[in-house]
């Protein structure tokens, strides 16, 4: 009797500890949407150059994106138990996804790096984007066996890593605009925009507002092709998953070669190879980790080796 309440109490003070780091999770996203908000609307009202030339669609994209990530935030707060554990684990992934975001995001800005070394870091940060929703909806997925969950999963990593780059980089931009207006000099001068300052949050704006609304986007994407993935190779043969990392491995090789070749092109004539590098690129790193963790599975199962 004592060991079953001793494992009773356990199990409670685990769950108590899972709701409180989800709780946390959710109040820190909804804190963050709240400043950035704040900040988004302080930068025009003390630049309103900075909505010219489209930058109010930028500013009322950022806004509406940031009221969802809000009432979703707030949602999640009364989540039920199950809801709640697909989301800690993309929590988790949106965070380490937000600490490398943010860390490029310093490297861009105060190294002084040149080409291309700043474009290689954008397709890493990009990699790793589609790396992370993928974990975040594979895991999920072998914790709670639901596509829907997954999906959201991951879609919940792409809510907390976008407010914490966008929030960064509003801060950054604001506190050091001298050195912002360093960086966007030569972005400045094809604006059109007379005011530096001005044009400095207008290319804040438009990060923002691309960022926010296209990553959940993005996540949902790489989400459903993780957890799908996940869905179908549970019972593959070792040697099926095998050819399935081959491929992967091919996929993550040709995208890599797409965006390199691309690098040797005028920048006009870039776009389809990106497209394509990118598209490999996420296909690949999007079904990595469910492979890998299928692999791994039937290598430490006792029938491992009577698996043809």
């Amino acid at each position: 009797m004592g060991s079953m309440s001793d494992e009773k109490e356990e199990l409670m003070a685990h769950h108590k500890n899972e709701t409180a780091e989800y709780s946390a999770f959710a109040i820190t996203l909804f804190s963050g949407t709240t400043i950035t908000l704040a900040l988004l609307g302080w930068s025009v009202s003390r630049f309103p150059a900075s909505l010219a030339r489209g930058g109010v669609v930028s500013l009322l994209g950022s806004a509406i994106a940031l009221l969802g990530y809000a009432v979703v935030s707030a949602w999640a707060l009364r989540a039920s138990d199950r809801i709640q554990i697909s989301l800690i684990t993309g929590a988790k992934a949106g965070a380490l996804i937000g600490a490398f975001a943010v860390i490029n995001h310093s490297i861009e800005v105060f190294s002084g790096l040149r080409a291309p070394i700043p474009a290689i870091l954008g397709v890493t940060m990009w990699g790793l984007m589609f790396f992370g929703f993928g974990v975040a909806s594979s895991a999920t997925y072998h914790e709670v066996k639901s596509i829907g969950l997954a999906i959201f999963s991951s879609v919940w990593s792409a809510l907390i890593s976008s407010v914490a780059t966008v929030l960064f980089a509003l801060c950054v931009g604001l506190v050091f605009m001298t050195r912002m207006q360093t960086v966007l000099s030569a972005a400045h001068v094809q604006s059109g925009l007379s005011d530096a300052q001005a044009f400095v949050v207008r290319n804040m704006l438009d990060g923002s507002a691309a960022h926010l609304l296209l990553a959940p986007l993005v996540a949902a994407v790489v989400g459903a092709a993780s957890a799908f993935v996940c869905s179908m190779i549970i019972a593959l043969a070792q040697r099926a998953l095998r050819a399935l990392a081959l491929v992967d491995l091919c996929l993550l090789a040709a995208g890599v070669c797409s965006i390199r070749f691309a690098s040797s092109l005028a920048r006009s004539n870039r776009p389809p190879f990106i497209m394509a590098g990118l598209l490999c690129l996420c296909l690949s790193l999007a079904t990595a980790y469910p492979i890998a963790l299928a692999i791994r599975r039937q290598l430490s199962s006792p029938r491992a080796g009577a698996t043809p």
